[in-house]
């Protein structure tokens, strides 16, 4: 019933669109400000961007990836577009319990034109158009998130004004795991700008109507490297078949390296090759990403080469949304209710609250120890298949150092490293090592003695809940803990590890 629902969902948008065919002109002599993408990153692999989530510029491509939209982001754009014309874009997003709210506003100077009065020439004026955007998007089913945008535009050609709304819809089916989670598959389809005419004086035109559909690959677990891949099939009902191919290349989730390509459009009779070929990096800090994309138009169409460039920043840590009641049965939502409860209970029952750490700090702290009771002190928590100490984690490793020099200077501190399911049992066990070892490094460096640390690799042998990334699902897997050990047992512990 479920899949039946939702391939309904998916057929409604095409055949919808076709509902709005557009006359004979719609879109062939009007430029409207959201057709011409702006964003460096989706330029970068080659603008097939409408199932990948995460980013808040998805709020351009596919309004439904917003739904997955972990924490509030901004992101400011640029684009040095063709001769004198260039686009500025500016967008939010504020994902919540209910769904995910996206904002945006573009300003597209496109340069100046010729006022001609009665036949005489009466220089340059500016000519530009500005769009708002306001999107929606929920994830009704931990199949499918449905995304919805309502778009206001208003144009200025030499003195020239008119105004019209749009709308956007689409669905995406997130990514669905294989090969033991180190494969990633996910499915979109979205109708772009359906709404009113816009008019000029005595003239009105369609606006571009477009259908497009797309999926990607992700393979998250490859070493030091996770690759995305995309794959992207427009249908502008006033032009023909068009496709985008891209992919992106992350170095240990700080540098990615992107190439796209676009085929199918008008450009390609300027007999330019290059011009179908985009090239994009990006640089990622903490909670700032930088991002550069690129393409050559070719001498046929401009001198120039279309730059683009993207600066976005993620507030607060990232977080989990709770299911959402809509579109879904009482008994349905009651079930995912009670799961997302008890998924937030468990993590509370792992980590100690605050207050009553203080409270123990405040008296005597001390450590009762048994080979089979550890005393777990901090939890540092880690990306989907990533060994780097996230920065926003050095604060907990601080305060790990701080409590071992302070209350266990003589004693010796195990740091156990833990995986969710995700991968291969045995790629578990070398990443939880990696995890175990990064911390290691740390408290070395904050004066803690290598001989008083031992690291160990659990794996997946010890889950505290079944959820698995990417994002920010299965985070609580995703950890390394402390154990502080008496001297007189670390040879007993030492073995019991081995034995597992």
């Amino acid at each position: 019933m479920r899949w039946l629902l939702l391939t309904g969902l998916i057929l409604i948008i095409p055949l919808t669109a076709f509902s709005f065919t557009p006359g004979e002109d719609a879109g062939t002599r009007l430029v409207t400000p959201f057709e011409i993408p702006v964003s460096a990153r989706p330029m970068g692999m080659g603008d097939a961007f409408s199932c990948l989530t995460g980013d808040v510029n998805g709020l351009l491509y596919n309004p439904a990836t917003l739904a997955f939209l972990n924490r509030p982001s901004i992101s400011t754009s640029h684009n040095q577009y063709l001769m004198d014309t260039y686009q500025t874009f500016l967008s939010l997003g504020f994902p919540s319990g209910l769904g995910t709210i996206g904002v945006g506003i573009l300003y597209f100077n496109e340069g100046d034109i010729r006022k001609m009065t009665n036949g005489v020439y009466e220089g340059t004026v500016k000519s530009y158009s500005m769009g708002g955007i306001l999107g929606y998007s929920g994830r009704f089913h931990k199949y499918f998130a449905l995304g919805l945008n309502g778009k206001f535009l208003y144009f200025d050609y030499a003195g020239y004004t008119a105004t019209a709304v749009a709308g956007d819809i689409g669905l995406l089916v997130p990514p669905i795991a294989f090969a033991n989670g180190n494969v990633l598959f996910s499915i979109g389809v979205c109708m772009q700008n359906f709404g009113t005419q816009v008019k000029f004086m005595n003239d009105a035109f369609d606006q571009p109507l477009n259908v497009k559909s797309g999926f990607t690959l992700q393979f998250p677990n490859l070493s030091i490297f996770a690759l995305n891949t995309a794959v992207d099939i427009n249908y502008p009902l006033d032009g023909g078949m068009r496709y985008n191919l891209g992919g992106e290349l992350w170095v240990v989730d700080v540098l990615a390296l992107r190439a796209g390509y676009a085929g199918g459009y008008d450009w390609n009779n300027a007999d330019e090759s290059g011009m179908n070929i985009s090239y994009g990096a990006g640089v990622k800090v903490g909670a700032f990403q930088l991002d550069y994309a690129y393409r050559d138009w070719g001498e046929e169409v401009s001198s120039e080469v279309d730059h683009r460039l993207s600066l976005s920043f993620g507030f607060g840590r990232p977080r989990d949304a709770g299911p959402i009641k809509v579109l879904i049965e009482d008994e349905q939502y009651d079930r995912l209710l009670s799961d997302h409860e008890q998924i937030m209970m468990d993590i509370t029952d792992i980590k100690m609250d605050i207050e009553e750490l203080k409270g123990i700090l405040e008296t005597s702290l001390k450590t009762y120890i048994t080979p089979d009771e550890l005393l777990h002190l901090l939890n540092i928590h880690f990306v989907y298949g990533n060994s780097v100490v996230p920065k926003e984690e050095y604060a907990q490793v601080s305060e790990a150092a701080r409590l071992i020099k302070t209350y266990y200077a003589d004693k010796v501190v195990t740091i156990e490293g833990h995986c969710d399911k995700a991968g291969s049992g045995e790629a578990n066990i070398r990443l939880s090592i990696k995890r175990a070892e990064a911390v290691r490094d740390i408290l070395v460096g904050y004066g803690i003695a290598p001989d008083k640390i031992i690291t160990v690799g659990l794996g997946e042998k010890e889950l505290l809940s079944d959820r698995t990334g990417p994002g920010i699902s299965g985070i609580e897997n995703r950890r390394v803990v402390f154990a502080v050990i008496e001297e007189a047992i670390e040879k007993e512990i030492e073995k019991k590890f081995e034995e597992k």
